[in-house]
């Protein structure tokens, strides 16, 4: 198979990089960069079976090298996820999920770092004589995860580059790379995908009705791979839960720490990312029928009814302070601070019980 062929949607950037490979002018060092689940590996492997391929034409998509890529069994193919040392079980598991199923999105903890030693092994990989005959690839996922000591190993790769080795970063965020390496690396933008294509794609793979793929499909923000995570994790009931405990007003400021105590365990810090996340599309589909904005392009359009008995309630005052609120929230989650104490102080704002900077 021609990984090519197979990537939807990011056509401008294929057709980039064919352009380029014809005509001799390939860049050694690449940034892919755009949303999460767009294809931003997928064609970095995809770019990886062009520049191994043994035929004249490549990519052939059917000789022995490229269907070594296809699996990612190369040699002289060398991938790096956050989070996994180099020849980890961990890794071998995510890349052999991620080479058997094209929708498959790795695994990769909120946490997660691409460690130095990584990049030293990749080095040390790179100063070797090639397995085969052709060219060496090298693929890094969320280079935006390399620790600051990764990130200059890695410079130095890009800054001495052997023949013929040619390095592939992947990123959501340009601006979590270092500086020297973006400007040492060919930057290329993969697109939000549509949400048509997103949605009938739940469909067809996960034989969702046409109102819940509609969901997950405006949920995940252009993106494919997080469409499948949210279907699978099953947001539109954390979705409820979330409208349920912001939306049901607080007697006083105390039931705020007894409804957060009785979340105990279950609020941890990923519990409420994803809780402040599904509350500020519902906030925003509130200004969107506040505003006579089109059904269609509300995300939680299956709870319309809800959402213009709501508009009806709130001021566009009251709408934005909940916007502000779970932002502030969220960004006290990035700060470690304790998630139930950063939820009892969302609520208390929320609620008009205090005025004053929540308590974190």
């Amino acid at each position: 198979m021609i990984l090519f062929d197979a990537i939807r949607h990011q056509e401008g950037v294929i057709t980039v990089l064919r352009g380029a490979a014809a005509s001799g002018r390939l860049a050694h060092a690449y940034l892919f960069w755009g949303p999460e689940g767009v294809g931003k590996t997928r064609t970095a492997q995809a770019l990886a079976q062009l520049l191994l391929c043994s035929r004249p034409d490549p990519p052939c998509g059917s000789c022995s090298e490229c269907e070594r890529v296809a699996r990612l069994t190369h040699p002289d193919l060398h991938c790096v996820l956050p989070g996994a040392r180099g020849g980890s079980a961990d890794e071998r598991k995510q890349l052999e999920a991620f080479a058997a199923d094209f929708f498959y999105v790795p695994q990769i903890p909120r946490n997660a770092t691409i460690s130095i030693e990584r990049i030293r092994g990749l080095k040390l990989e790179s100063s070797k004589a090639r397995v085969r005959a052709g060219n060496r690839v090298i693929v890094i996922r969320n280079a935006g995860r390399m620790t600051h000591e990764a990130a200059q190993a890695a410079l130095k790769i890009i800054e001495e580059p052997q023949p013929g080795t040619f390095l592939i970063l992947t990123c959501r965020d340009p601006s979590r790379v270092l500086p020297t390496i973006l400007s040492r690396c060919q930057r290329m933008r993969l697109r939000a995908l549509p949400r048509e294509y997103i949605e009938g794609t739940l469909i067809e793979r996960l034989g969702l009705e046409a109102e819940v793929a509609r969901f997950f499909a405006a949920l995940a923000q252009g993106g494919l791979g997080r469409a499948l995570a949210l279907a699978e994790s099953d947001a539109r009931t954390a979705r409820d839960r979330a409208i349920e405990l912001f939306e049901t007003p607080l007697g006083d400021a105390g039931e705020a720490a007894r409804r957060a105590q009785a979340l105990g365990r279950g609020w941890d810090a990923e519990a409420a990312r994803m809780a402040g996340e599904l509350l500020l599309t519902w906030y925003s589909d509130l200004l969107a029928v506040r505003h006579e904005l089109p059904a269609e392009r509300l995300t939680h359009g299956d709870r319309l009814p809800q959402l213009r008995r709501q508009a009806e309630q709130l001021s566009l005052a009251a709408i934005r302070r909940r916007i502000e609120t779970v932002e502030e929230m969220l960004g006290a989650l990035e700060q470690h601070v304790n998630p139930l104490l950063a939820l009892q102080g969302a609520l208390l704002r929320i609620n008009g019980l205090v005025e004053a900077d929540p308590p974190f």
